[in-house]
């Protein structure tokens, strides 16, 4: 089992301390970019990263008795509009990761390994934002599996599932149109390719 090095648990076991405990943030930009900031008054480097000093405030996580998924509502400033430009180049990184997590400023070197901090560290994606002159408000949680098409595709017997002339049907000829049967593919003679589910055709009930 996962636990804090005895130096962390040493530290945060103490009634007073001059090494505060810091918040992070990893924000996802896009599978090419990430952001780290820090709530603190200066930069700091953990884990070979160099977290910027900005100002952030993070709610304790939401707990529903209705069965609603919990989340956490995360303000980070926009009064310089650094963090506009990402929302309105990303889509407002909406369905992207962000890693919140606490670690403490007396050993950011000596324990930077992300093992160190495991217990302190939780991952959750965007789930909305919105923003105006002073704040940009993320809600964060993960996806609600209820809100999830199951299955995931429909299985129909004589209808091809792929797109004409797609990746997956890959036809090469000139014909332009096609009426996704698998009677117009064996015309086309691409029903090797055919994306349907013939066996499914007939009387009965059948589980896939």
């Amino acid at each position: 089992m996962k636990a804090l090095s005895p130096n962390l648990i040493l530290e945060k076991n103490l009634y007073s301390s001059s090494h505060p405990w810091l918040i992070l943030l990893d924000v996802e930009i896009s599978e090419a970019e990430t952001i780290y900031l820090v709530r603190n008054t200066e930069d700091i480097v953990f884990n070979g990263h160099t977290y910027v000093a900005f100002p952030f405030e993070v709610s304790a996580v939401q707990h529903f008795a209705k069965g609603q998924i919990p989340s956490v509502n995360l303000r980070v400033s926009n009064v310089t509009r650094a963090i506009q430009t990402y929302l309105e180049d990303n889509d407002g990184l909406i369905g992207n990761q962000v890693i919140l997590r606490v670690v403490n400023s007396e050993y950011l070197t000596a324990t930077a390994d992300l093992t160190a901090y495991a217990l302190l560290a939780l991952t959750f994606q965007i789930l909305n934002c919105s923003s105006d002159v002073n704040w940009v408000n993320f809600n964060l949680g993960v996806p609600n599996p209820m809100n999830r098409r199951f299955p995931l595709y429909r299985y129909i017997g004589d209808h091809c599932n792929f797109i004409f002339k797609g990746t997956e049907c890959s036809y090469p000829g000139v014909v332009a149109t096609c009426k996704r049967t698998l009677e117009d593919c064996q015309t086309l003679q691409n029903s090797a390719r055919f994306g349907g589910y013939k066996g499914l055709t007939g009387g009965g009930i059948r589980i896939v």
